[in-house]
């Protein structure tokens, strides 16, 4: 069975998940409220991704590469890491984050981290290996957030208070959303981080 019909036959709200260093809370919205033409544009997946649609994102890079990967949704199956191509990003390339995705046992590596996210966390984290035993607390609330990704094969939404050191007072919207080489099992996951107050 597709991981899309799996997903349709109880997904009626739209859902968007804040994190523990947001407003802690969740936020329901019926599909109704949503553009019509949006909604056919991304047919069946919209049901798979329907809990962060894009038209809630408040910052516009954060939502034209959260577009990017849904479309490239094609039938039902998720996006593989090559086909997520810069040019098609249109410079928008320093917001996103890739992450590897490792198992036995699962941990995950930074792949790539944009030049505006490098300005922003003031250090470069391409190349740092994240895992459920890091010590940090910031550390293994990225590995948790990544792990939700990879178990439930769908993108994530939160606006949250920036865990870099020194830059509490930064607040901003991430997505991730989930690539695979084989359609199924995700390998990699995609990010977009924008600031939405300091």
């Amino acid at each position: 069975m597709h991981i899309v019909h799996q997903a349709m036959s109880n997904m009626h709200l739209c859902v968007i998940r804040l994190n523990r260093n947001s407003r802690n809370e969740t936020v329901h919205r019926p599909e109704s409220d949503f553009d019509a033409s949006k909604k056919r544009r991304y047919k069946e997946y919209y049901a798979y991704a329907a809990m962060t649609f894009p038209s809630r994102i408040k910052t516009a890079p954060v939502r034209q590469i959260y577009e990017s990967w849904l479309e490239k949704t094609a039938d039902s199956r998720l996006p593989r890491r090559s086909d997520i191509r810069w040019e098609d990003l249109k410079g928008l390339a320093s917001y996103v984050l890739m992450v590897d995705v490792l198992r036995g046992p699962l941990r995950f590596k930074i792949r790539y981290f944009g030049t505006q996210l490098v300005h922003w966390a003031g250090r470069d984290y391409t190349g740092c290996p994240i895992r459920e035993s890091t010590g940090s607390p910031e550390w293994r609330h990225a590995f948790s957030d990544y792990r939700t990704v990879v178990e439930t094969i769908q993108p994530r939404f939160d606006e949250r208070k920036a865990e870099w050191s020194g830059k509490s007072h930064l607040h901003y919207e991430r997505i991730l959303a989930p690539l695979s080489s084989d359609g199924k099992t995700v390998d990699v996951v995609l990010g977009a981080i924008h600031l939405i107050s300091s």
